[in-house]
């Protein structure tokens, strides 16, 4: 799918703070990487504070919801089939959260895209049936937690339980 490779050549997804002047949008890599830097992180209460934004984002939103139901399954299934096969990574240059080495993936946006069109649990089996661990797993684990951080109520409950090796949670 051309926007999960465009997604892992430049990512544009990330959050930002939500009912901030542009201007202030400045400081919230900074506050987001002072909480990064803590373990544990602290959840952010209100759930409302952040949000997820991104050409490649919006683009697979807009994409998913102007489809028939067969069709949104078979876009899950092509973001799952990534996953499944440990995914990918790309050297870059610019600081982008997440990233390991300067190596940057698509795997955090099929994260995004995945929980938020209800297909969370998919994801996680897809993540448990990935035969080595990757780097672009690890990335993506890392936005899960980006995602449980700043957008808990995106999940139910017990699901956080089903990510592999998340049964602490």
């Amino acid at each position: 799918m051309r926007i999960l490779g465009e997604e892992r050549r430049r990512p544009t997804t990330a959050y930002q703070r939500t009912n901030v002047p542009v201007f202030l949008q400045l400081l919230v890599p900074a506050e987001l990487n002072e909480g990064r830097n803590r373990r544990p992180r602290s959840v952010k209460e209100d759930p409302r504070q952040y949000e997820v934004t991104g050409k490649n984002y919006e683009l697979l939103m807009r994409l998913f919801s102007g489809v028939d139901a067969d069709t949104k399954q078979d876009l899950v299934e092509v973001a799952l089939h990534t996953v499944k096969s440990g995914g990918a990574c790309s050297k870059t240059s610019t600081n982008h959260y997440p990233s390991y080495n300067s190596h940057v993936s698509d795997t955090p946006l099929i994260a995004e895209f995945c929980v938020r069109t209800g297909n969370s649990e998919r994801l996680f089996h897809a993540v448990s049936e990935a035969s080595v661990p990757t780097h672009a797993i690890v990335l993506m684990l890392l936005q899960i937690e980006e995602i449980l951080v700043l957008n808990f109520n995106l999940f139910h409950p017990e699901e956080p339980k089903k990510i592999p090796g998340g049964s602490n949670l």
